[in-house]
């Protein structure tokens, strides 16, 4: 916990919202012939339930 509160005061929101799913992937994700799959869908409000932001800045920075 206190390194996720580490990072979400250092890094960038930029960093974040790139970094936020690969950690989740490399954490839960399930190891396939082309990479890693993960396990479960994720919705919309997941990415910035996992960087601490909102969904609008998921989406500016996204459609950027």
């Amino acid at each position: 916990m206190n390194t996720w509160i580490g990072k979400i005061t250092t890094q960038q929101v930029e960093q974040r919202v790139a970094n936020g799913p690969l950690r989740l992937v490399n954490q839960t994700g399930k190891k396939v012939p082309y990479g890693i799959k993960p396990n479960f869908p994720v919705t919309r409000q997941d990415l910035p339930d996992l960087n601490a932001t909102t969904l609008h800045t998921v989406d500016r920075l996204l459609s950027s």
